[in-house]
């Protein structure tokens, strides 16, 4: 199981994506709008997408957060599997918020999946 990788589709503009509040500075600092997406009702767990004013600048390394909303931080084992510290102990709770968090992504119409 891999999280998958996502840019910009060329062309988006802020008035392209839905569902878009003011504020994000959470999630990066040049966020100044965002988007929260439920990952795992249980835990609260949820996807939150930053938009900088300038969409040119947008990654989803720094303008993902993956954040467990019990304790107001990042979902530790996300980030842990990411950097490949749980690789081999991928239990079946961080398993289904990937394959989410990958299905969330994809149905996302101003995103593309960057396939290498």
């Amino acid at each position: 199981m891999e999280v998958a990788r996502f840019r910009m589709r060329p062309g988006v503009s802020v008035s392209n994506v839905k569902c878009i509040r003011e504020g994000g500075s959470w999630i990066h600092k040049d966020a100044i709008r965002f988007m929260s997406i439920p990952l795992y009702d249980k835990y609260e767990i949820t996807l939150n997408i930053g938009f900088p004013e300038d969409l040119s600048k947008w990654d989803d390394f720094n303008y993902i957060l993956v954040l467990d909303e019990d304790f107001g931080q990042p979902y530790i084992p996300f980030y842990a599997y990411l950097d490949g510290t749980w690789q081999k102990k991928i239990g079946s709770i961080l398993t289904q918020i990937i394959q989410k968090y990958n299905e969330e992504m994809r149905a996302l119409p101003f995103l593309e999946e960057i396939k290498e």
